[in-house]
């Protein structure tokens, strides 16, 4: 069988694989059962609040800052603006479609903020050191700088 990685690669990329994972279903679930929201209605929620401008946020810029298809983004949209939380204004020429937070949209996410970082300092920020908080994000940083330019 045929093998780029050496042990010590595969051990690694493994266990960051089943911890995200793990990290992942933890979090959606805490955030489904304790705030009664879907993780990817707490992400376009996030993105739009700390986007912060009267317009709103650009459909396609909000597909790109939560890493979701259009299609999939415009059928999730329905549904959180059914909700309420959420409303879709058009731009001066109507060519462009924005997305933004309602009031209730904004009291509803500032409430979720503690919680959920809470969680997140629970079950995974607690386990790191300062310094390794600082070179995972530099690690990533740097990862995430390479994957955007190719």
């Amino acid at each position: 069988m045929f093998n780029v990685w050496n042990n010590k690669e595969q051990r690694m990329w493994l266990t960051l694989v089943r911890s995200f994972g793990t990290l992942e279903q933890k979090l959606s679930a805490d955030m489904e059962q304790e705030n009664g929201l879907p993780m990817a209605w707490y992400d376009v929620l996030v993105a739009l609040y700390h986007y912060d401008t009267d317009d709103g946020m650009c459909m396609n810029q909000l597909a790109d800052t939560i890493m979701m298809s259009n299609s999939g983004l415009t059928r999730l949209i329905d549904r959180i603006i059914e909700a309420g939380l959420i409303e879709r204004n058009r731009a001066k020429d109507r060519r462009m479609v924005f997305v933004s937070l309602t009031t209730v949209g904004k009291q509803r996410i500032e409430s979720i903020f503690p919680q959920h970082q809470q969680r997140v300092k629970d079950y995974f920020l607690s386990h790191l050191s300062d310094d390794e908080m600082s070179i995972i994000q530099q690690v990533f940083q740097r990862v995430l700088s390479k994957s955007e330019r190719s």
